[in-house]
């Protein structure tokens, strides 16, 4: 732990103060500390393999069962990227191997990478390509967007019927 920074070793070492609160963003902050930007760009392409690995897997997974249940193939692409599992459990996973030898620096840096950007980049592809119409379609009626979420029905202003507008 010598190699980070005098508080940060602080709060990893001596342990949470009330049940794991502030220990768990010092184990954050300590899992980005070792991740090494040098090694992240002499290992992009095994980065971007194991990348469309993880992607590839989580669509043989996911879109097979979204289709079953009858979405839409533009609601199945979209459902199943936006299924970013693995993030915590692969970071903190990492760290273990890392903090225990099995695993150096430079592949603690490549699956730390690999497992934030499956989280990230399949989000960023979704929303710009799969958004499902029935979101992304402002100009249809009676399409639920998300000013409609914002406010509960309950709250929403009543019409009196039979008024014109």
């Amino acid at each position: 732990m010598s190699s980070l920074p005098q508080p940060l070793a602080y709060l990893a070492r001596r342990g949470p103060p009330l049940k794991g609160q502030v220990c768990g963003w010092a184990k954050i902050i300590k899992a980005g500390l070792y991740v090494r930007l040098d090694l992240v760009l002499a290992s992009l392409g095994l980065i971007v393999l194991l990348l469309l690995v993880k992607i590839a897997a989580k669509f043989i997974g996911v879109w097979p069962l979204t289709r079953a249940f009858k979405f839409s193939v533009r609601e199945a692409n979209y459902t199943t990227l936006l299924m970013a599992t693995g993030l915590t459990f692969g970071t903190i996973s990492a760290l273990y191997g890392l903090d225990n030898k099995i695993i150096d620096q430079g592949q603690y840096t490549v699956l730390v990478t690999v497992v934030i950007l499956s989280a990230v980049v399949p989000i960023l592809i979704a929303q710009a390509f799969f958004l499902p119409r029935s979101v992304g379609d402002r100009a249809g009626q009676g399409v639920v967007g998300e000013e409609d979420l914002a406010v509960p029905p309950a709250a929403r202003p009543v019409e009196p019927a039979g008024s014109a507008v």
